[in-house]
């Protein structure tokens, strides 16, 4: 973990990937950033607020794991972890009841 990085994030997850990664990536793309990946793991960047992010996902079984690998250094990981959780609510505001708020939010 790099010094302006944060914690994983694990998310119970029981949704279908193909149809979430397809969302999550309109929804990136849509606010200017750039998305690489497919339903098993990939990356999305880009700006917000005029600083650069970098956050990698993963698909297990049964969870959605979130790694924010860059962030703006004037923000502390609280914001960038509820910005994320921001991007998911929306990308999932049709159908949220496959993905629900971690019991451990952190590795």
């Amino acid at each position: 973990m790099t010094a302006n990085a944060c914690k994983k994030m694990i998310f119970k997850y029981e949704g279908d990937p193909v149809q979430d990664v397809a969302n999550l990536r309109v929804l990136i793309v849509s606010n200017g950033g750039e998305f690489n990946g497919d339903e098993t793991k990939g990356e999305f960047f880009g700006y917000a607020i005029g600083f650069y992010y970098k956050v990698a996902y993963e698909f297990k079984p049964d969870q959605l794991i979130i790694d924010v690998i860059k962030k703006p250094f004037i923000f502390d990981c609280s914001f960038i972890e509820k910005t994320i959780q921001d991007y998911i609510d929306e990308a999932y505001s049709v159908s949220y009841t496959h993905l629900t708020l971690p019991t451990t939010p952190y590795v």
